[in-house]
């Protein structure tokens, strides 16, 4: 995987549900980790296992994992839909987490400031979340 080889400031953060974190537990524990998962609207991200083969990639190659909750991505869902961004829940995760990463002490420890650069994706439009 190719993690900031074309820009080496980078920084590639991932979002996943509360109720399944295991990229952060896999982070916090060196090695993959198996979590249980519980019920959430951003079902494509409700996964309890890293995967063995992205695994070290994905160790190296993140400056960690944030959580978020349903709420926080309904709201997230609310604001791109004002804006005319069509998005569902998985979709609408990134900006949840970047509310997240832009407060202290994550937006120290990214290096954020006001001429960052960020990039967001979004997997996936309301229909999809039905």
């Amino acid at each position: 995987m190719l993690f900031g080889r074309s820009c080496p400031d980078c920084r590639i953060v991932a979002i996943e549900p509360y109720v399944a974190d295991c990229l952060r537990a896999s982070l916090a524990a060196g090695a993959p980790t198996t979590v249980q998962t519980g019920k959430t609207s951003m079902a494509g991200l409700n996964c309890g296992t890293p995967s063995y083969l992205a695994w070290p990639d994905l160790e190296r190659g993140l400056a960690g994992a944030v959580a978020i909750d349903d709420a926080a991505a309904t709201d997230a869902i609310a604001d791109l839909t004002a804006l005319g961004v069509d998005s569902g829940p998985c979709g609408a995760a990134s900006l949840a987490a970047l509310r997240v990463l832009a407060t202290e002490p994550a937006r120290s420890r990214l290096g954020l400031c006001p001429g960052s650069s960020v990039v967001l994706l979004n997997t996936e439009g309301a229909d999809a979340a039905g």
